[in-house]
């Protein structure tokens, strides 16, 4: 290359320029090539893709799930919590240590150091927390997320037990009620479906899934009005044909009843046939308290990468047992045992460390009254808004007696006393002895009566089921009395039911501080229960 360019001359050997330019007289010389300095005054900011550090690409890829994150009501409790947990936050108790100083050794004993405004801005993100993992665990039990969780997925296959055991016994009614309202809250906004009942022998709704409109929307309805007691639950012939579906990216399984299957090698088949496939599946123990079953479907759950969901009409503990709910009560059940640690800390010590708080306003803070920390009343010098009540309360001993159990015939031994009969007694000339009658166990049982003696019983299931019903309804009807009792100026007063009423207000130079508190609960019982009042006095 440098022989080339030090005989560069040989190039332009017989080579006239002039006869190529003879007619373009007007082009002037190409000007020479000159380096300019760069400048980085005028640049633009570089591409975030463009890797200056190692790790940097992997951390924009982690960063992109959370700008693109789907809305909170179509996330899984998982999901919602890569946003919204206390690692992401920094509320952990790792990330509290951090915020602190070392400032020395008594010996073996370290001495932490602690800013004031930092623990109370811990403090208070964790009581934040607290109160959103609340609001999103009442999220998922309302509608139809109570019976089945969460759907997850567009395109959906749902597999129904339809055995004797499930919607047999006058079971039915219920479980295509929450159907029905399965698919009216949650399946509708799918992109497609699939529906089988899971009997002896499954039976497919469709032979493959269908798009989400009107027409399969009424079709699937229709499928479950139609549900009938089947057998068994064959639940391994029924996936095998699910996971056959072509497109199906979620199969949701309701069981009532334990399935056929329980030993290893339905297990088996679904790890392989899920190997190097992305198939969730979400299980759920749908009024059912038998531990066999829920062991099933959680284990079913966790091959297939899916949740569990956990719900019974009858104990309503059991919905916490879905993965879901479970999730967020850890996450709830962690923020608590830091802000108990934070209590340790503001008494000066963390397990074997001495801990400070400096906080420059402490002192001023303690000479205020406590009583200037409480919620000022609102509104408490506009004019009394009178609220005359429509009936005139009662107590709730006489409510109870027209509402309550006794008086409904739904105490268990009302109940049970149609079907009670007294052990006999009687002399068999044969044996020539009195013989003490014997049950069949299968047919009736031995049970304590409210007087002390024993009642052969027997136990009809059609009306030990409804009878659980019509208790279901009395403790809901409870549960708005004793809302209603807590509620407003009831919560100060309670329940006023007396027509001629003396309110006594303690006065004393100890209330001194309160004293617009104590005008403000009087002006709520003005406003509320007074009203209806033949007459009243108020003595301070």
């Amino acid at each position: 290359m440098q022989e080339i360019l030090d005989n560069a001359h040989v190039f332009n050997n017989g080579y006239d320029r002039s006869s190529v330019c003879d007619d373009v007289t007007s082009v002037g010389k190409r000007p020479p090539w000159r380096r300019n300095s760069c400048s980085t005054l005028a640049s633009t900011p570089h591409s975030d893709m463009m890797v200056t550090h190692v790790n940097q690409t992997m951390d924009l890829l982690n960063g992109q799930k959370f700008l693109a994150a789907a809305p909170g009501n179509k996330q899984s409790s998982e999901e919602w919590l890569e946003t919204h947990g206390l690692s992401h936050q920094a509320l952990t108790l790792k990330d509290l240590l951090k915020k602190g100083s070392l400032v020395k050794r008594h010996g073996d004993v370290k001495h932490l150091m602690f800013k004031a405004i930092d623990i109370a801005e811990m403090e208070y993100k964790l009581n934040e927390a607290i109160e959103i993992y609340h609001k999103r665990v009442k999220w998922l039990l309302e509608g139809s997320r109570k019976q089945f969780g969460l759907v997850k997925g567009k395109r959906v296959a749902v597999l129904i037990d339809s055995s004797d055991d499930n919607i047999g016994f006058g079971r039915i009614d219920q479980v295509q009620r929450s159907l029905m309202k399965l698919i009216d809250d949650q399946l509708q906004d799918k992109k497609s479906f699939y529906f089988m009942s899971i009997g002896t022998e499954p039976i497919p709704l469709w032979s493959r899934m269908r798009d989400v409109n009107k027409r399969t929307l009424e079709e699937a309805r229709d499928f479950v009005r139609n549900l009938y007691p089947a057998g068994g639950c064959n639940l391994l012939k029924a996936l095998k044909k699910a996971v056959r579906l072509r497109n199906v990216d979620s199969i949701v399984v309701v069981l009532g009843s334990c399935c056929d299957q329980t030993n290893w090698r339905m297990f088996d088949f679904m790890e392989q046939v899920l190997l190097g496939r992305e198939l969730p599946i979400q299980t759920i123990a749908y009024n059912t308290s038998n531990n066999l079953t829920h062991n099933v479907l959680k284990r079913l759950a966790i091959i297939s990468k899916g949740r569990f969901h956990c719900y019974s009409a009858t104990d309503v503990r059991e919905v916490y047992k879905g993965f879901d709910i479970q999730m967020l009560l850890r996450q709830a059940q962690i923020a608590v045992d830091v802000l108990a640690k934070i209590r340790q800390m503001k008494a000066g010590k963390l397990g074997d460390a001495l801990v400070s708080i400096e906080s420059e306003v402490a002192l001023e803070v303690e000479q205020i009254p406590e009583s200037r920390f409480l919620p000022r009343p609102l509104n408490h010098h506009r004019p009394l808004s009178i609220d005359t009540p429509n009936f005139q309360p009662i107590t709730s001993k006489k409510w109870l007696s027209d509402h309550g159990l006794k008086a409904k015939n739904l105490g268990v031994y009302q109940v049970l006393a149609p079907n009670a009969f007294d052990p006999i007694q009687d002399f068999v000339s044969v044996l020539g002895k009195s013989v003490q009658s014997k049950i069949h166990q299968r047919a009736m049982h031995q049970f304590e009566w409210h007087d002390g003696t024993t009642k052969n019983i027997h136990v009809d299931v059609a009306m030990l089921y409804q009878y659980q019903t019509l208790l279901g309804a009395e403790v809901k009807k409870y549960e708005r009395r004793i809302e209603w009792l807590s509620s407003a100026s009831r919560k100060i007063w309670g329940t006023i039911c007396e027509k001629r009423v003396i309110l006594m207000v303690d006065t004393s130079i100890t209330n001194k501080q309160f004293i617009v508190h104590l005008q403000h609960s009087i002006r709520l019982c003005l406003e509320q229960q007074i009203a209806n009042k033949e007459a009243f006095n108020i003595i301070a």
